[in-house]
């Protein structure tokens, strides 16, 4: 036991006499991720996206005052407004704004739309889409008809349905009444959106917001990269001295937990000593208490624990990757390669919400997956056992993987 111990304080008192060559590595890596972080804040945010369809409307000659009057009232409606913007065009125009990209799409409308929905003859408007451009637009329109289509159906069948009560019940005269009475609830609901809708906000990046997304991204990659740095601290040692540790009672999981804490007790002094300045900072500025505050929620005993969990299952996985060979520089490119793929994986540079579902069920087997979600739970000021457990496993399981290698080279 006492060997164990002093093999741990050797570990890290190596680990800080490298502080120096470390910090230097680590700023150099602070750029690479700083530029991702830009990159992937200008991806989510891009002005491409956000710009409403626009819509063109060919109505027929001598349309009637309902017609033009229910288009420009939705057109006015703000959850119509974000998505589309209605414009009335001849058939001509609208054919060629849709060939140049300047229409998204046309709505041909009958004589008597209005009238006919409202007695019965269901004339059905003709919706022409373009074969290609903007994907992700066609679809959303399709849907946003849809569900007006399946609005007016529902409305539709309840006014016949009270017609035929009143047919069959002979009060054949209480038929006009009975419809106008309808026709104002449904329009009611329909112009009142509450009714439909509760307000929730939804993002890309799940419950953190933007800054806090991006921040937790870059924190697992600042550590992945740093452990290039920190490679004569975590790197597989050679046969004789593995078999001098056995000699002395010393087991390859000791050996191996002793050099993952070494860094990670280091890292997360580095890190608390990062916090304690900010925290002084504060103090003396109003405007980077706001900008802390957008960070983070607020790190109490609970989340300096939870940190140093997620930098010990960090250095655990990159110390796994490192000791997959001998050949140090191969190591270093499969370090770099292996972070990528899996933070790409793990919906850390591009969102999980613009990932493909196959990508999104490999995540979940990804150890960047929960060490990421540990990391939000911090900035977010939340707890959730599983994640704490899930990174426990990966530990584990990095350990053992570990040892299984330094047996299978010995």
């Amino acid at each position: 036991m006492k060997k164990s111990l002093l093999l741990f304080y050797l570990r890290v008192k190596s680990a800080f006499l490298s502080l120096p060559k470390i910090l230097a590595a680590t700023a150099a890596f602070s750029i690479i991720v700083t530029l991702i972080g830009f990159a992937g804040t200008k991806l989510l945010y891009s002005d491409d996206g956000m710009q409403p369809m626009d819509v063109a409307l060919v109505l027929p000659d001598g349309s009637g005052m309902y017609t033009r009057a229910a288009f420009a009232f939705i057109n006015e409606i703000d959850t119509v407004k974000s998505h589309c913007s209605f414009r009335e065009m001849s058939e001509t125009d609208a054919f060629d704004g849709l060939k140049s990209g300047n229409i998204d799409a046309i709505i041909f409308v009958p004589d008597n739309f209005i009238e006919h929905i409202l007695n019965g003859t269901n004339t059905p408007a003709e919706v022409i889409l373009p074969k290609s451009g903007k994907t992700s637009s066609s679809p959303l329109f399709r849907e946003l008809i849809n569900a007006g289509v399946g609005d007016l159906a529902i409305a539709q069948a309840g006014i016949y349905a009270v017609d035929d009560v009143c047919v069959r019940h002979g009060l054949r005269s209480e038929i006009s009444k009975a419809e106008l009475y309808l026709n104002e609830k449904y329009l009611s609901y329909a112009l009142n959106r509450t009714v439909y809708f509760e307000k929730e906000t939804v993002t890309s990046t799940g419950s953190l917001t933007l800054v806090q997304f991006y921040i937790r991204t870059a924190i697992v990659l600042l550590l992945m990269f740093s452990s290039i740095s920190c490679m004569h601290l975590l790197f597989r040692e050679g046969r004789c001295l593995n078999a001098s540790f056995s000699r002395k009672g010393i087991s390859t999981p000791v050996v191996l937990l002793s050099k993952t804490i070494g860094v990670s007790v280091m890292f997360f002094a580095l890190s608390s000593v990062l916090i304690l300045f900010c925290a002084i900072i504060s103090g003396f500025s109003d405007r980077f208490t706001l900008i802390l505050q957008q960070v983070s929620s607020g790190l109490g005993i609970t989340e300096f624990i939870l940190m140093f969990v997620a930098i010990f299952t960090t250095f655990s996985v990159a110390q796994t990757i490192l000791g997959i060979s001998d050949n140090i520089s191969a190591d270093v490119v499969l370090l770099f390669l292996l972070t990528l793929i899996m933070m790409f994986l793990s919906g850390a540079l591009i969102p999980s919400a613009f990932l493909p579902s196959v990508i999104q069920k490999i995540s979940i087997f990804m150890p960047t997956t929960w060490i990421l979600n540990l990391w939000g739970n911090i900035l977010s000021g939340t707890f959730d056992a599983v994640n704490v457990i899930a990174n426990i496993a990966v530990c584990c399981v990095c350990t053992a993987l570990q040892a299984l290698l330094v047996k299978i080279n010995s």
